[in-house]
């Protein structure tokens, strides 16, 4: 999925190890289930909120994630 939209080669140095940007996107990716949010995300993963922000954003752009309904996340509290 990542490939097809151009997300993972514009993430990734010219090493090939992951930036962390790309570890966002993966760990986003991972725990978008309706039970995370971005700061459940930041304590686990280590990643700073800003660029989970950011990286939650472009994903939304590419149509990959999107933002949790007001009644769904009243169901799952």
């Amino acid at each position: 999925m990542l490939g097809k939209r151009n997300l993972h080669a514009s993430l990734t140095t010219n090493t090939g190890s992951e930036d962390q940007g790309l570890r966002a996107m993966k760990w986003l990716l991972n725990l978008s289930d309706g039970e995370h949010d971005l700061i459940a995300v930041a304590a686990r993963s280590g990643i700073p909120f800003r660029v989970l922000i950011e990286t939650a954003a472009l994903l939304q752009e590419h149509d990959l994630l999107k933002p949790l309904e007001k009644e769904q996340h009243a169901a799952t509290l």
